[in-house]
């Protein structure tokens, strides 16, 4: 009898999903009211719709979306999730209420101390475009893609628990001209929660992040961390995911491996053909039936030929610059985010691959820096931003790590782990992070004096600083090796990496392997391959297959014998 009945209220205290709506069966739970919301296929979550409320025209007027009534009368508490792209002008209201199914009871805003997220998205208990960078509140015409969905957590236990609840989407207009002109508030996955326990949805954020256009074929590695917030672990998750390509889906689950503990996990994509649109999501359960998700989407979209092909230097050195790149001046922790826009790199604004980045350094010493990193982001506007953003999760991509020696005046290269791909008419946004940890006489850089802040940084003593930030109207110039972001050949083939043998390999006899890329637009079918070691020619070697465009695959050339006792290079 005990074990039935502890079983019996272990059960019972398991959450319970009351409803999930996404917006995609013939029955639905809301209603509009006051007309204004519409169901959309252009940005969704999980399913095929989402559903999306319009700015009225009338300064004043409201819409409303309405939900069903909910019944949450055997539970002491209530989660609410939704996710949502919120594309409205701050002067206008989008705002969730509540109302329970009691005689005179009113709506009801959600207060602020029920919001699960980082306070300021549902700044004064509204949302707008305002609410995330990732919106583009700098743009109000902009047009959403499936990369913004954010999803909301609210806990309501203090608000409708023993209760029946209904809720409310509404959009009130306010008085500014012209902002009926966004595009709207979009809702999607609907789902509220019951239990007899407290709820504690795991964390679920992505540190690699696809979005919106990728200029590549892949493969794609993803990573994410999904840790619980109860005692009960995480259940193993997957990768889900919906590949359209030549208008045929397939969807697929990949399971994802953990790294860095139990609380950081990994799946990889493998690649896929130009035109080819990928949608995602982790969904992250613990074994206590605690549940979130996150996902994104993006299109691969070849480039044709075309573009600068070289060096290309940008500024004017009349000024120099202590803290960008952050170096570990006075302070050892430091970052920076410097922004150079589309025509400095050409006046067509054609943009290119990124293959190295340099920095003109005025002085000279003695130390390394140590424990540094360089970001970088493509981004279609001049938001610089006004405080610090961590670049993983702003989107930006780690191009270089390692160590600066300040040996010598003049232009230091920094050659990229992974060129990076700046795509016609978009800005660069380049962030450094340093984390030297002691005090060291650091470089400076020869820099230009703008008009507008082109840079935005911060320094911290003993830790590193993640709040605040000092903007400048000075810029480090920059040298990049630019290359065009594609070849309109048919047939053309390039060497993409070297993988065998790698530096500090044992001396014997060594496989050298090389991955080759199709940088042509038809399917590559054969090449050869010459190699020398340390200038004797190697017998070619012939490749042969079927690589689409953009495509890679690694070739076995052959080995060597190496020694540590003389310098052997593999071509």
């Amino acid at each position: 009898l005990a074990f039935l009945l502890w079983t019996a209220v272990g059960l019972y205290a398991q959450p319970v999903v009351l409803v999930n709506e996404s917006f995609d069966n013939a029955t639905c739970s809301f209603s509009a009211y006051r007309g204004g919301w519409n169901l959309d296929s252009n940005c969704h979550v999980s399913g095929k719709y989402a559903y999306l409320g319009f700015v009225p025209t009338q300064p004043g007027d409201s819409v409303e979306l309405v939900s069903n009534w909910f019944d949450c009368e055997n539970y002491s508490h209530v989660l609410l999730q939704f996710s949502q792209i919120c594309k409205i002008s701050a002067n206008d209201m989008a705002t969730v209420e509540f109302q329970i199914d009691r005689l005179g009871a009113k709506w009801t805003k959600i207060p602020m101390d029920a919001y699960r997220g980082a306070r300021t998205p549902y700044k004064q208990t509204k949302f707008s475009h305002m609410s995330y960078q990732d919106w583009l509140p700098g743009d109000s015409l902009a047009i959403p893609t499936n990369s913004w969905w954010k999803t909301e957590t609210f806990d309501l236990s203090a608000d409708v628990a023993w209760e029946r609840v209904r809720f409310k989407f509404k959009i009130k207009r306010g008085t500014v001209m012209g902002s009926q002109f966004a595009y709207g508030w979009l809702i999607d996955d609907f789902t509220l929660i019951g239990a007899q326990s407290e709820i504690k949805p795991p964390v679920v954020e992505f540190v690699s992040i696809f979005a919106d256009t990728v200029y590549n074929t892949g493969p794609f590695v993803f990573k994410a961390k999904v840790a619980t917030r109860t005692i009960t672990p995480i259940i193993r998750p997957y990768l889900h995911l919906k590949i359209t390509y030549n208008n045929v889906t397939t969807h697929d689950s990949i399971l994802m491996t953990s790294y860095e503990g139990d609380s950081m996990w990994t799946a990889t994509l493998s690649q896929h053909l130009f035109g080819t649109n990928v949608e995602y999501y982790i969904d992250g359960r613990d074994s206590s039936g605690n549940s979130t998700h996150a996902g994104g989407a993006f299109y691969l979209k070849r480039l044709g030929g075309g573009g600068v092909n070289g060096y290309v230097m940008i500024g004017q050195g009349n000024y120099t610059s202590y803290v960008a790149p952050p170096f570990a001046y006075y302070d050892p922790y430091m970052w920076s985010r410097e922004i150079y826009m589309a025509d400095e790199f050409s006046p067509q604004e054609t943009g290119g691959r990124i293959e190295t980045i340099a920095y003109n350094q005025a002085n000279s010493s003695g130390d390394v820096i140590t424990n540094l990193k360089c970001y970088m982001k493509a981004i279609p506007n001049a938001v610089l931003g006004t405080s610090y953003a961590d670049p993983v999760k702003d989107g930006a991509t780690l191009v270089w790590q390692g160590s600066y020696p300040i040996s010598s005046q003049g232009w230091h290269d920094f050659m990229l782990s992974t060129p990076f791909v700046l795509p016609p008419n978009h800005n660069l946004l380049v962030y450094w992070e340093c984390r030297h940890g002691s005090y060291a006489s650091a470089p400076y850089f020869y820099g230009t004096y703008f008009n507008v802040a082109r840079c935005i940084y911060n320094d911290g003593w003993n830790s590193f600083p993640t709040s605040g930030g000092y903007t400048t109207n000075v810029r480090s110039d920059i040298r990049v090796l630019l290359r065009p972001l594609g070849t309109d050949d048919s047939n053309s083939v390039a060497m993409h990496a070297i993988d065998s043998p790698l530096p500090g390999a044992a001396n014997g006899s060594v496989q050298v392997v090389v991955t080759i890329k199709n940088v042509g637009v038809k399917n590559l079918t054969s090449a050869q391959l010459g190699w020398s070691v340390n200038g004797v020619p190697q017998t070619p070697v012939t490749w042969k297959g079927n690589l689409p465009s953009d495509f890679n695959d690694t070739v076995t050339l052959g080995s060597y014998l190496q020694s540590l006792d003389k310098y052997d290079t593999v071509l």
